[in-house]
């Protein structure tokens, strides 16, 4: 009798500790069972985001990104577009000066500017430089474009630009040149647009100008996507710091400039007419170039770019 309940009782203290050991283990996999779908959830949510950014790759990125650039240039029209630009010294809130410059464009590579409002000066003599270097891009756009013949690639990331998803790309410049940049650009995940460059030019302009900081900003209008806005930061010897900032503030497109000129009713031979021929100073006097322009063309089908 003492033997049986000897036995009864090792063998109720092993059995509780294991029944309760199954308990445990049992309110576990219940808590499992309820939490299973949402980790899930989480799970393949985290495994999809993974997928999708792994998608794609550089390769794939930048040869849709050249194809897709090649497309846009290929629709460009002939248009024309006002452009102010505000010069900063140092860390002044105010512009020291502003300049306001009409540029033409011609498909497929031909440009021009001319000078409707200036204050004169160094700032002048600054547009001017930008602007000529401009239309002397547009002649042979292949220096400066952003391909793989120019530029390495690597992929960084994805941001958020205004609202649009983008690939974010290191490009370093295989040549040191003053047209090419070393920095990022944001591509456009869905459109494969650029639509960001920022960095630094990979040689100076010129002996006066040193440490030229770039941001290049693009998108559509009137169903082309165009370079709209720069700010460039420089250290200008003998000078100090400066800032330029532009930005295009009217635009109109037309089969060719002439029929914009047509629609507005200005004369060709007009002191803010231009033509593909030079830098468009040519027949201006100083004097009219600091004067705003008074029959500065204008066409009925004119855009105010809103910023």
């Amino acid at each position: 009798m003492a033997g049986t309940q000897y036995k009864s009782v090792s063998t109720l203290a092993i059995a509780a500790p294991l029944l309760l050991l199954a308990a445990v283990d049992l309110c576990v996999a219940q808590q499992q069972m309820k939490t299973a779908p949402h980790s899930s959830t989480a799970q393949k949510s985290a495994t999809a985001t993974a997928q999708a950014t792994s998608a794609i790759t550089l390769a794939e990125i930048v040869s849709r990104m050249v194809e897709t650039h090649a497309q846009e240039v290929a629709q460009r029209r002939a248009y024309n577009l006002t452009r102010n630009y505000r010069i900063y010294e140092g860390a002044a809130v105010q512009p020291k000066s502003e300049i306001t410059a009409s540029v033409d464009f011609l498909p497929p590579q031909q440009k021009s500017f001319s000078i409707l409002q200036s204050t004169g000066g160094m700032a002048e003599r600054m547009v001017r430089k930008t602007l000529e270097r401009e239309v002397e891009l547009a002649h042979d756009p292949s220096v400066s474009q952003i391909t793989t013949a120019n530029y390495d690639f690597a992929l960084v990331g994805e941001d958020s630009l205004n609202g649009k998803r983008c690939y974010v790309l290191a490009m370093q410049p295989k040549r040191n040149t003053k047209d090419l940049i070393k920095g990022r650009l944001w591509v456009d995940a869905d459109r494969f647009s650029i639509r960001q460059v920022q960095g630094e030019l990979a040689a100076a302009p010129s002996w006066w100008v040193k440490n030229v900081h770039l941001l290049l900003s693009y998108r559509d209008v009137d169903g082309m996507w165009i370079q709209t806005a720069t700010e460039a930061t420089a250290h200008i010897r003998m000078a100090g710091d400066y800032k330029m900032i532009s930005r295009d503030v009217t635009f109109a497109t037309a089969e060719t400039v002439s029929d914009l000129r047509s629609s507005a009713g200005a004369s060709p031979t007009s002191p803010a007419s231009t033509s593909f021929v030079g830098s468009g100073f040519s027949g201006m006097s100083r004097e009219s170039r600091r004067r705003p322009a008074r029959n500065a063309v204008r066409p009925a089908n004119y855009l105010p770019l809103k910023q």
